[in-house]
């Protein structure tokens, strides 16, 4: 679970955020203490009947808020105030920390197991050590009797084809398709004796959450192929650095088939104009919803991929493919389109439209309004109405 930023739009279901200059100590019919928080800080959560203030002091710390038993992490890093029978708790991240909390009337708390929460936020795969990294080109009669050894290893086909043999099993290997096995499963290959084949071999060590690799044989796209060449080049390269670069590029490999975003591809050179049209509609779907975000103060690209049933990178891919735009630079041009339709409306403050754009201030919005479009808002307002 990502530990997220305080902001107005994001916290206002919970409370809100007070800014860091105002002086809480002028809460007087507020209860007062300075809570000293250590990772053995007990595992449980706090409603108050009234509202409670909260300002961090020293170290670094994160605030955990449940909504209908759902939490949400933030970073403890600016005062604010939490609304009556909202259950909260503070933690330390990883270091001493302390903070201020103003309350009144009487309180309840339960049992709730917040640490797991925050300890979720770390890698769950790594990569410890990579044993081979090989890169082979063979004539047609090539014939690898077998081996067995306790790492995981992955075998791409470059170019031809091959057939794999693994614990008395036999796959069918094409050019762009790639094979994993397990620790201690014997494994032996040949090439097809009509044609040459190029392959490339990583074994290495891997320490995962659970069976995380599920499958055996993976078609590969233009981003993973991308990758396996990148650390083709890079295994000729051999500086002090090139170890690190190559396991950098393996754990993004490896974190790719895990989340599914590697699907088979039954004609990847050629796409059918049935699956163009698909991805078109996808796109014009993905507008709508980063528009109708932006209108009520929430855009978030991992929920706008979610609700389109793919991934944020296929997201991010495709969105580029069909508009030269990036997902991030379309969000930031409707926010500013948006904002001049809020202006011109005249419904809301300058104030009232930086906060349900998502702006971290009035300063900052009217600043890049006016770097954009030559005007601070108030101008562009004061010009609306003239005409």
């Amino acid at each position: 679970m990502y530990i997220r930023p305080i902001r107005y739009q994001s916290f206002k279901k919970y409370g809100h955020t007070i800014r860091s200059t105002d002086n809480l100590t002028q809460l007087y019919s507020y209860d007062y203490a300075l809570i000293n928080c250590r990772d053995g800080t007990e595992d449980v959560v706090f409603a108050y009947e009234n509202p409670v203030y909260i300002e961090p002091a020293s170290g670094i710390g994160v605030l955990v808020v449940l909504y209908d038993d759902s939490p949400e992490i933030f970073l403890f890093a600016r005062p604010v105030c939490i609304n009556p029978d909202v259950e909260f708790c503070v933690l330390p991240y990883d270091c001493d920390f302390s903070y201020y909390i103003y309350s009144s009337g009487i309180h309840a708390e339960r049992p709730f197991n917040a640490h797991a929460l925050v300890r979720s936020n770390r890698t769950r795969l790594s990569i410890n050590r990579i044993y081979t990294f090989l890169y082979m080109e063979e004539n047609k009669n090539f014939v690898f009797k077998g081996e067995r050894h306790p790492y995981w290893e992955l075998m791409y086909v470059d170019i031809g084809e091959l057939t794999a043999v693994v614990s008395g099993e036999k796959y069918q290997l094409k050019q762009g398709e790639m094979i994993i096995y397990r620790p201690n499963e014997f494994h032996a290959i040949h090439a097809n004796k009509k044609s040459m084949v190029s392959f490339l071999n990583i074994a290495f060590d891997l320490q995962a959450e659970g069976d995380v690799i599920k499958r055996r044989i993976y078609h590969i796209d233009k981003d993973v192929r991308d990758l396996l060449r990148i650390m083709i080049s890079e295994s000729q390269r051999q500086d002090e650095y090139s170890v690190d670069f190559m396991e950098a590029n393996l754990k993004l490999l490896l974190l790719r088939l895990i989340r599914g975003e590697v699907a088979p591809q039954e004609n990847a050179a050629v796409p059918s104009e049935e699956f163009v049209i698909n991805r078109k509609e996808i796109v014009h779907r993905a507008k709508q919803l980063i528009t109708q975000g932006l209108s009520h103060g929430d855009c978030s690209v991992a929920e706008i991929a979610r609700q389109l049933n793919i991934s944020t990178s296929h997201l991010y891919r495709i969105f580029k493919e069909f508009t030269g735009d990036s997902v991030q630079t379309f969000i930031i041009n409707e926010r500013f389109s948006l904002a001049k339709e809020m202006i011109a409306l005249g419904s809301m403050n300058i104030s009232q439209i930086s906060a349900r754009l998502d702006f971290c201030s009035p300063t900052y919005f009217s600043t890049k309004f006016k770097d954009r479009f030559g005007m601070t808002p108030r101008e562009y307002s004061r010009s609306v109405y003239r005409k």
